[in-house]
């Protein structure tokens, strides 16, 4: 199980724990999401390093298709 854990404010990789505080979603979501490859991140043995990047970068697409729903559908 993996526990989440905020990272540094400064810090742009993030191991599991990090990056699930990060986003606040569970390390089961995240990995589907990694292996569905809506966020990129590279293996280093058994661990997963994924960057702060990759995942703003699909929030922000969720938020604007989200928004763009919304709009259409009002």
């Amino acid at each position: 199980m993996v526990r989440k854990v905020n990272p540094h404010p400064n810090k742009t990789i993030f191991n599991a724990s990090e990056a699930c505080g990060y986003c606040g979603l569970s390390w089961n979501k995240l990995k589907s999401l990694i292996r569905e490859g809506f966020i990129a991140s590279s293996r280093v043995g058994a661990r997963y390093l994924i960057t702060k990047d990759s995942i703003d970068r699909y929030v922000n697409r969720h938020e604007i298709a989200n928004k763009i729903f919304i709009r259409e559908n009002t």
